[in-house]
């Protein structure tokens, strides 16, 4: 049997992807990374240490799902996070296990101003990177800024030794000029918007460097 599930906008840009729909049938997880942790050992074998992971962060995951389920969306939510927790923390172990140095985990929801998803974060971040001993994780997100709330939660995760913000759209810059960026931390700038990257103007972008 095949399903059909709808589409929609990727986070704030024109680009679409498919909706994960879950419901009752949901039950324990047991996903296969085997052709992902392939593309790693290639990427490593071609790349050396510039190999470079990238996960979609849980919360995205989470808030990214339509539930069908009568419960309110908050609780199936933390749910569905519960659920993923364990999955998570072990991908990333294997992914240390590599010897990769970075790994990137993007959180492209960091961008919506919804508190609801503030509880899902601390409940996800650190316990998930309890296990990838001295491998750096650069926390990332993209298509504008975080706000202020998030950008407050990012730089404090003391695990993440990196952190990536769009300086395309939004107040990231601002954002930085207020509260400030941690010395024992490494900004990711991106400078290339993800709607057009075929076209970056050096009379914006050079400025921006500049600061």
């Amino acid at each position: 049997m095949v399903f059909i599930t709808g589409m929609k906008k990727w986070v704030t840009s024109n680009y679409h992807y498919m909706v994960p729909e879950v419901d009752e049938s949901l039950s324990a997880l047991s996903p296969d990374f085997s052709s992902y942790f392939e593309a790693i050992q290639r990427g490593i074998c071609r790349l050396g240490d510039k190999a470079v992971p990238v996960v979609i962060g849980p919360v995205s995951m989470v808030r990214f799902c339509n539930f069908k389920l009568a419960a309110a969306t908050d609780v199936q939510r933390f749910a569905l996070l519960e659920q993923f927790l364990p999955v998570y923390t072990e991908l990333l172990s294997k992914l240390a296990a590599t010897g990769v140095k970075e790994i990137q985990i993007h959180e492209p929801v960091l961008v919506f101003a919804e508190t609801s998803l503030s509880p899902l974060f601390a409940q996800a971040f650190p316990a998930i990177l309890k296990s990838i001993g001295n491998t750096s994780i650069n926390m990332v997100s993209f298509f504008e800024d975080v706000g202020e709330e998030n950008y407050k939660w990012l730089v404090g995760l003391k695990e993440a030794k990196t952190i990536s913000l769009d300086f395309t759209r939004g107040d990231s810059l601002p954002l930085i000029k207020k509260l400030g960026f941690p010395q024992d931390k490494t900004l990711g700038a991106g400078l290339i918007d993800g709607r057009s990257v075929w076209k970056v103007d050096p009379a914006v972008v050079n400025p921006i460097l500049a600061e």
